[in-house]
């Protein structure tokens, strides 16, 4: 399995619990948030958590995991408030897009493509 797949699937997974809790489904035309602006989120919260990642990978761990914790959560509010986005709309977007799988790996391709080009 190719890194990209695995992330993807991954990501998938971590979805599911959404599908349970939120109210936006198949019979919904758009999610709350347009799509230029969930890629531009899902980026920066990749970009986040490679960070907090590293982070841990370099000895952050023990007593200073949960500092790193409510740093990320932070760093998440403040994405979303940058993309002029609510916790709310972006649950109810990722419920909306994980009923709707296919698609939604069309969309993540996007994400990942923008993700190499800062890599590189």
């Amino acid at each position: 399995m190719t890194a990209p797949s695995s992330i993807v699937i991954a990501v998938a997974f971590l979805m599911l619990p959404l599908l349970t809790s939120c109210s936006i489904g198949p019979g919904t035309d758009r999610p709350p948030l347009d799509d230029s602006t969930f890629v531009h989120v899902l980026l920066d919260l990749h970009l986040v958590d490679a960070q907090v990642a590293l982070g841990n990978s370099r000895g952050t761990t023990g007593e200073n995991a949960p500092e790193m914790s409510s740093h990320a959560v932070s760093m998440r509010d403040s994405i979303l408030a940058r993309h002029e986005a609510t916790a709310a709309e972006f649950e109810e977007t990722v419920s909306w897009w994980a009923s709707r799988p296919e698609q939604f790996l069309t969309l993540y391709e996007d994400v990942l493509e923008r993700i190499n080009r800062k890599s590189m």
